[in-house]
């Protein structure tokens, strides 16, 4: 199954991982004073995908003056920097080639500079299964297949200021679109490149198969409502898309994520057994790197389906099943 990394390999990303996460923002920072029946207000541009905006940060005042010369004093250390990430990234990639292709990272970096992550928003599905390798010094054996999908998940949060996911999405290339509710629905949930297949889906915990779209106030965009994601998205873990320098993003802790890959193979219909076998095939790689090196974890998130019982354990079971035999002595060893 999989091999672990050469130290150095590991050693890379753990140093752009550190770099993205202590991002300070734009390496140039511009500010703009504009005059308002005669007060003074200042804003600051930067660029979300490839549209510029424009954030306000205030009515003139000494302090806040004092800020934005802060900002632009630092803006060669954060030059410096940012060059740093970018040598760590080209180096990383070359070492292992990380199948995250030129829109998803794009795609990300906007988020990201939305604040959609800072918002407690997860990258789940392929795209996070692709990070795990590096994350956990690992070379996977399984192919990393890309459906041309980026799925995000999140819940509500009724603090903070809202993030507009759309418009981050749609600022990447104007070609994105809101993709029209279902018949029956009236919150839209996807947004899709026009003329291709590249598409951004919202996700939130829902009981149960088939219930109705949920808006998200905070990232002001709906979320199609998914049995079973409670339980991924409890426990982020901080990683970094390796795409150019690097986007801090958050993933679903890895143990959980290699058990909630066997719940949702059990719950997928006969129809989809295409999507069942690479379910199934994440979980097996994952439990086996993850029962080598990590094993506290993944008992720790064993015991988290065990504590919830009912279909959760069931479902579990079941995927379990699927899974070789491998796989099903490693989940016996560790309660599941």
């Amino acid at each position: 199954m999989s091999t672990r990394l050469p130290l150095a390999v590991a050693t890379l990303y753990a140093e752009l991982r550190e770099l993205a996460a202590q991002d300070g923002g734009s390496p140039s920072p511009a500010f703009n004073r504009k005059i308002v029946a005669g007060r003074a207000y200042w804003y600051q541009q930067r660029w979300a995908g490839a549209r510029r905006i424009q954030a306000y940060l205030g009515a003139e005042t000494p302090e806040l003056l004092a800020r934005i010369e802060a900002e632009r004093q630092a803006a060669p250390a954060r030059h410096a920097d940012l060059e740093r990430r970018r040598e760590v990234g080209r180096a990383l990639r070359q070492a292992m080639p990380v199948p995250i292709d030129r829109i998803t990272g794009r795609v990300l970096q906007s988020l990201a500079d939305a604040g959609v992550f800072r918002a407690g928003a997860l990258v789940v599905g392929s795209v996070a299964f692709a990070i795990y390798p590096a994350m956990l010094g690992r070379r996977f054996s399984t192919a990393i297949a890309r459906t041309g999908d980026l799925d995000i998940a999140a819940v509500e949060i009724a603090s903070g200021d809202p993030v507009a996911f759309a418009d981050a999405v749609k600022a990447v290339d104007p070609r994105f679109f809101v993709v029209p509710p279902a018949p029956g629905r009236r919150i839209e949930t996807s947004l899709k490149l026009r003329g291709g297949d590249f598409r951004v889906d919202l996700l939130t915990p829902g009981s149960r198969a088939g219930v109705a779209p949920r808006l998200l106030p905070n990232l002001g965009f709906g979320a199609q409502a998914v049995p079973f994601l409670d339980y991924l998205l409890e426990g982020a873990v901080e990683a970094v898309a390796v795409v150019d320098a690097g986007v801090p993003i958050l993933v679903p802790d890895p143990s959980r994520y290699a058990l909630h890959k066997l719940i949702v193979a059990a719950d997928r219909p006969a129809a989809a057994a295409t999507k069942r076998r690479k379910d199934v095939a994440q979980a097996e790689e994952l439990i086996q790197a993850l029962a080598e090196d990590q094993p506290d974890e993944l008992r720790v998130a064993a015991k988290a389906i065990t504590a919830r019982g009912g279909a959760y354990v069931k479902k579990l079971r079941a995927g379990a099943r699927i899974a070789g035999a491998a796989t099903k002595a490693e989940l016996h060893k560790f309660g599941a």
